[in-house]
């Protein structure tokens, strides 16, 4: 039976296992991006050589679409190390019912393995993020984690800007550019230096968080928010809340009439590796809600200034809302969600009657039986040596919707 042998490249030729040798030296064709056959090339002479890896190439390689190639086994050059998002992944699942060709995947020495030997640090307990093509949300990750490797190609300078925007600009970091190269070098800076640093394309980051934090609080104290003129959703009502919008980690939500963005805070934490949308028609509103996902280091969050249903539009659809405040808007907030996700969970909470009863007429216009509850905090206060229960305003929490699990 052929082969297909997928070898990661490593840190480069000086870095190739015994492995890849003899895989190379047996392929008749040899696949990869241009950089690499360069680099590989003395390990390739004799070899037919095409500058293609995607997928697809390689099963043109190994047809009758290519005769020449098609003659004997083949080995893809992919970069870094085939199980680190990699190329690999894709080729693999091409050839998963293929009976003529047999895959064989070789490692390569990875940036990450290089870089934590580099530092001298184990990296066990390491998160991993790549950012090289994707639209990462590294502040979650720091924030979570002591020690987060960052694979980022050309996008050091985004890296920075989501760093700095969650407050995370002394966050220290150490920079490792052309690993396993006579020109390789370590730096350390913090999140903000490193927008201004000249860097090699071939560049990895390894931030250092001492107070990491992945818990996800529920009901925070008030007095840790940055507070305004702008209505706050309570620390009691945010408990029971967040029970009833039910938020798993990779969910998208909306905080629609997000105020200080107490609650934005909240559902950002619960759907950390998901993203939240904060809407709110008052432009300090909405300086209060970053100001608050800043203080708390949360980066998955978009806050905008603007009214729903017409400014949620472009909105992706949703898998939770919670509307704190609807201006007069339920039903056609309701339409908007609902016709991009007819299973999506909306929770609704209402100080005035008036609302609570859009929130029941909302619900009923869609079909969706809702649960009512209303809640009744009250704090204890010392008056005259003794302790007197203060009554808060009572809130009712309209939901439906979604799976509650």
């Amino acid at each position: 039976m052929k082969k297909i042998y997928i070898i990661g490249a490593g840190l480069g030729a000086g870095s190739i296992t015994e492995d890849a040798k003899k895989a190379l030296e047996q392929s008749f064709a040899v696949l990869g991006a241009e950089r690499l056959l360069a680099e590989y090339g003395a390990f390739l002479k004799g070899k037919r050589c095409v500058a293609k890896y995607a997928a697809e190439d390689v099963l043109a390689a190994s047809d009758e679409q290519d005769a020449a190639l098609a003659q004997g086994d083949v080995s893809v050059l992919v970069s870094g190390d085939p199980g680190f998002y990699s190329a690999a992944l894709k080729i693999c699942r091409a050839f998963e019912d293929r009976k003529d060709r047999e895959v064989t995947v070789i490692p390569g020495i990875s940036s990450l393995n290089a870089m934590f030997a580099a530092l001298k640090l184990p990296w066990q307990d390491a998160a991993l993020c790549s950012m090289h093509g994707k639209d990462a949300n590294a502040a979650e990750y720091v924030r979570r984690n002591r020690l987060t490797f960052f694979l980022t190609g050309k996008n050091t300078a985004q890296l920075s800007e989501k760093l700095c925007a969650a407050g995370f600009e002394d966050i220290k970091l150490y920079v490792g550019e052309d690993l396993g190269s006579p020109q390789q070098k370590i730096t350390v800076c913090t999140a903000g230096q490193l927008s201004k640093m000249q860097l090699s394309s071939l560049t990895v980051v390894v931030a250092e968080n001492p107070h990491a934090d992945a818990a996800v609080y529920c009901g925070i104290d008030d007095e840790h928010f940055v507070r305004g003129k702008v209505p706050m959703t309570k620390s009691e009502v945010r408990a029971v809340l967040m029970s009833k919008l039910c938020i798993r980690p990779d969910m998208v939500c909306a905080d629609i009439g997000a105020g200080t963005g107490s609650c934005t805070v909240e559902m950002a934490l619960a759907a950390w590796n998901g993203k939240v949308y904060a809407i709110d028609p008052n432009p300090e509103a909405v300086s209060l809600i970053k100001e608050n996902c800043r203080k708390f280091h949360i980066g998955n969050v978009e806050a905008r200034e603007g009214l729903a249903p017409d400014d949620i539009r472009d909105f992706p659809p949703l898998d939770a809302a919670f509307i704190g405040g609807s201006k007069g808007r339920m039903e056609g907030i309701f339409k908007e969600i609902l016709g991009k996700n007819p299973h999506c969970r909306i929770v609704v909470s209402a100080i005035a009657v008036q609302t609570l009863s859009a929130a029941l007429e909302a619900f009923a216009a869609f079909g969706i039986e809702p649960e009512v509850v209303q809640v009744q905090a009250s704090s204890a206060k010392r008056v005259a040596g003794l302790d007197m229960l203060m009554a808060k305003n009572p809130i009712f929490l309209v939901s439906g919707g979604g799976k509650h699990e």
